[in-house]
């Protein structure tokens, strides 16, 4: 959904390098986060959520054009089990099953290697910040372009799955506490 948003944003001008940095942008500050909590024990249950959740939500904005912000999540806790049930589809679970379990399952038969504990707490800082440079100088080939777009279109932030979602249901959630704690 995030990148056909950003494509149709580009009326006039080639889009390629603004995509193509966006892309890379995207991809490193999730692979610096991923990384940053790659333990083990920690590491696949947090995956495997992620890529549940990102399957889901990207089923409901990608088929009913929604974004799934805090005030879709009131609309959810609001709705009744009834109305609820007729969003649940043989479509949703098998977008679910393809994009969010079967890669689930993937991850957790994968047996994952890490280096030593004191090894891992000097590298892992390390290779997290060379996400992040990474994803910054793409950010910076194609700063006028990327951002005059995110000025021009701020929905797009909003499209960033699982990210956007996962904001959104913690600002929902603080949002609940103020009125009623967990």
């Amino acid at each position: 959904v995030l990148w056909r948003a950003l494509l149709a944003s580009f009326a006039e001008t080639d889009p390629t390098l603004t995509v193509v940095a966006a892309f890379v942008l995207v991809t490193a500050l999730f692979t610096a986060v991923l990384h940053a909590v790659n333990f083990p024990w920690i590491f696949k249950p947090i995956a495997v959520t992620l890529l549940v959740l990102a399957a889901v939500a990207g089923y409901f904005m990608g088929n009913y054009g929604v974004i799934i912000d805090d005030a879709m999540f009131r609309n959810v806790a609001q709705t009744d089990p009834r109305e609820a049930g007729e969003l649940l589809s043989w479509r949703l679970f098998a977008h679910v099953a393809l994009l969010g379990v079967a890669p689930s399952a993937v991850l957790v038969l994968l047996r994952l290697q890490y280096r030593p504990w004191l090894t891992e707490m000097w590298q892992r800082p390390l290779i997290v910040i060379a996400w992040i440079i990474l994803g910054l100088l793409a950010a910076g080939s194609a700063y006028k372009e990327l951002s005059l777009t995110m000025r021009q279109h701020r929905e797009l932030r909003m499209l960033i799955n699982p990210s956007y979602p996962l904001y959104s249901f913690l600002q929902f959630r603080r949002q609940q506490n103020r009125v009623t704690p967990w």
